[in-house]
């Protein structure tokens, strides 16, 4: 995974893989099939342990907003974390776009379209709660922080500056709209 990360799917070669695995060619072949099939084993995994978290604050916080700041802080902290590759996996594979690999490009719009509909589901819940102005188009809301989290990715790919990264992440709160204040 921390190959694919680091290097890109194109760039990533069966020798690459078969030395970072540690077994024979026929073996990474036998396990996983073709290098395509291993990096949508990749991917996966991927999203089960880097994504769970920073996703988990969009479902387990109750308070829209809260969830909204713990994502962004959560997205913050994981592509900041030095022990890790720069950028995400999933932005990164965005940026490549391989060609010819539709099932690749299919994994990371499902992952995209995933953290859509899990954003959208908070602005709709701030919408239910009166935290956010009736008509708010909440759809619109999730792709505008989907844009902020993938700008933050691909920043953090060339830099992994903390404060940098928060800074996009604190100024986009701006962005999330308010009830106006009662006179």
């Amino acid at each position: 995974m921390r190959l694919f990360w680091r290097q890109g799917y194109e760039a990533t070669s069966m020798s690459d893989l078969v030395a970072a695995i540690g077994i024979n060619r026929a073996s990474v072949y036998a396990a996983f099939g073709d290098k395509e099939q291993l990096f949508l084993r990749v991917l996966d995994r991927y999203r089960d342990l880097f994504s769970r978290r920073p996703l988990a604050a969009l479902t387990e916080i109750d308070d829209p907003h809260a969830a909204l700041v713990a994502f962004l802080e959560r997205t913050t902290e994981h592509l900041t974390d030095e022990r890790m590759p720069r950028g995400c996996l999933f932005a990164n594979s965005i940026l490549e776009s391989p060609q010819g690999s539709e099932h690749i490009c299919r994994t990371v719009a499902s992952g995209v379209a995933d953290l859509e509909d899990m954003l959208y589901r908070v602005a709709q819940a701030a919408v239910a709660r009166g935290q956010v102005p009736p008509g708010t188009d909440c759809r619109a809301l999730a792709r505008f922080y989907v844009g902020v989290a993938q700008g933050m990715a691909l920043i953090a790919k060339v830099s992994a500056d903390r404060s940098q990264i928060g800074d996009i992440a604190r100024t986009s709160l701006a962005a999330w709209p308010r009830m106006p204040v009662a006179a």
